[in-house]
């Protein structure tokens, strides 16, 4: 798929990250599929108790395992998780000594509209518009301003075998539904993702140190700036790995309770568009431009018993293709054929994370990105979404830079459950009155051979206060505050959005949400994103307003 279809939808200030944990336990892992490891210095052969849940309504990842992997967990939602407060659970298995085979899913689907205005009515014709699409700034995937306002439709099904030590994995997803699509006369192939992975994992029984490999096709994100998910804006920090390929995790158990874990992994893709292939929706608008992109990226991360943990992450990709050589690409100016060069795209990050319990959850990131004729590459490494090929040129290094240029980028996202911390000492598991509060903001500056381009700075933040009053209700507020160009400020705006939750408990894993939002707009914002799929009329205003009604549930 392409950035603009890859809903990473996730969401947006989660109340349950900040869950009081027993103090004789360490914190629930967000890697969703983990077994028990031994523990530090027991032998391999040892028996192995398994600790129970000795909680009657866990919001979290349930079973206190270690994390292994520096990355968030494939088996976490691909979607958009848009119902604050809520944890799920992430296909969370019970470790046990023999084969089983589990189930889990996630299911979300809207209605949505957007509200604009006709800018020339003629007769018979209303001066208000409403899209299903809602065309509103910042609702386009893989661009800086985007803040995962908009719901959108996900459907991701898990499907697991195996034991403690091997265990297969497929994950079925569809980012958009066929009755949905039948209803609006426009079947999107591309939509219906199948088997989106599938892999292997295999963690052999080696003693005090923990180790794990997966191998198979599985996206592997850094620089989750939540607890459970990739943060309030839907987007990783560090960068996102997709393609087929493999991913080896040590772990280190030092004395004092520090785990040191080293990781590194190689992925590529495994076929190329035809020479020629015209870019157009039923294939994604494939571009056989771009040749075949392999990625290598290594890890490190020191914590002490996940309360603090601190990481380092590098990420290099490049294409060394000869298939388009003599190719010029007809949807583009530039004649390629003359000036394609091999392409590289390196990321070098570091972030860390203060799980502090009742004083809430903090996540500081950085990343600096350098590419070079990124044009070349496929969409295999991704940074906000956007991956090699046109995507990085159009929207941060610019059209005449070829794909050539640098970014900076800043993040960080608190989140603090006054629940948790006005009952403490006493525990708290979500279950009663809560008042979840979360800030959020991600930053950027751009390097390019394009003068226009050069020296750009685009900056976005936000808050959002989530209030569970009742069993089967929850308020949320949320309010964004995005700036793409720091040296255009009438292309900035400002999002209202508040929610009604509706659920069957405290802590259910079933909601139906009501959403309104309402843009505050600029003199010149724009709607981003491809205007092939958006439709846009030519000086059109973005919407200005959004309702949105969706059911959500997950197993």
């Amino acid at each position: 798929m392409t950035t603009l279809h890859r809903p990473l939808f996730v969401a947006t200030a989660l109340a349950a990250s900040a869950l009081a944990r027993p103090a004789h336990a360490a914190d629930p892992t967000r890697e969703g599929a983990e077994f028990l490891d031994p523990p530090d210095g027991a032998a391999a052969s040892a028996p192995q108790e398994v600790p129970k849940d000795d909680k009657t309504a866990p919001g979290y990842v349930s079973g206190y395992r270690r994390t292994l992997s520096v990355g968030m967990s494939p088996h976490a939602p691909q979607g958009y998780i848009s119902v604050p407060g809520v944890t799920p659970s992430f296909s969370s298995p019970t470790p046990d000594k023999g084969a089983r085979f589990e189930f889990h899913g996630y299911l979300q689907a809207p209605i949505r509209v957007g509200i604009g205005d006709r800018q020339s009515a003629a007769p018979g014709q209303s001066s208000t518009t409403l899209h299903g699409d809602p065309l509103v700034a910042g609702g386009a995937w893989g661009w800086f301003d985007h803040t995962a306002t908009v719901p959108g439709p996900w459907a991701q099904l898990n499907f697991l075998y195996g034991d403690d030590v091997v265990q297969a994995t497929a994950i079925i997803g569809a980012w958009n539904l066929s009755e949905s699509m039948t209803a609006s006369t426009y079947f999107q192939a591309p939509s219906q993702v199948g088997f989106k992975d599938v892999f292997v994992t295999y963690k052999p029984k080696t003693g005090p140190i923990s180790t794990k490999l997966m191998v198979g096709v599985y996206p592997e994100r850094y620089g989750a700036m939540a607890q459970y998910t990739t943060g309030a804006f839907g987007t990783a920090l560090i960068g996102t790995i997709f393609g087929m390929g493999t991913t080896a995790t040590v772990l280190f158990p030092f004395e004092h309770d520090l785990d040191l874990k080293i990781e590194g992994g190689l992925k590529g893709d495994l076929n190329h568009p035809p020479v020629g292939l015209i870019p157009e929706p039923s294939n994604d608008f494939a571009s056989s431009v771009q040749g075949s992109t392999f990625a290598g990226h290594l890890h490190a991360s020191l914590g002490y018993r996940e309360i603090v943990t601190a990481q380092l992450h590098y990420i290099s990709s490049w294409s060394q293709d000869d298939r388009s050589d003599g190719f010029d690409d007809p949807t583009t100016a530039q004649n390629e054929a003359l000036t394609r060069q091999d392409g590289t795209l390196k990321v070098a990050g570091a972030d860390a994370v203060l799980n502090g319990g009742r004083f809430g959850y903090l996540y500081l990131g950085g990343a600096k990105v350098s590419g070079h004729h990124t044009e070349s590459l496929h969409n295999l490494v991704q940074v906000q979404d956007s991956g090699g090929g046109k995507d990085l040129s159009e929207r941060f290094f610019g059209p005449a830079s070829s794909g050539t240029g640098g970014m900076i980028l800043l993040g960080a996202q608190y989140i603090l459950s006054l629940g948790t911390l006005l009952r403490y000492p006493q525990e708290f598991d979500g279950v009663g009155p809560d008042l979840t509060i979360s800030a959020f903001g991600i930053s950027g500056h751009v390097t390019s051979e394009d003068p226009a381009y050069d020296g750009k700075n685009m900056f976005k933040y936000g808050a959002e206060v989530t209030y569970s009053m009742l069993p089967w209700l929850a308020a949320s507020g949320r309010f964004d505050h995005v700036v793409p160009d720091t040296s255009d400020t009438a292309r900035s705006y400002a999002i209202l959005s508040p929610k009604l939750v509706f659920r069957t408990d405290w802590s259910a894993r079933e909601s139906l949400t009501l959403q309104y939002a309402t843009w505050l707009l600029g003199d010149r914002v724009v709607v981003n994103g491809d205007t092939r799929l958006l439709n846009v009329a030519a000086g059109g205003r973005p919407d200005k307003n959004m309702f949105a009604i969706y059911g959500t549930i997950w197993w």
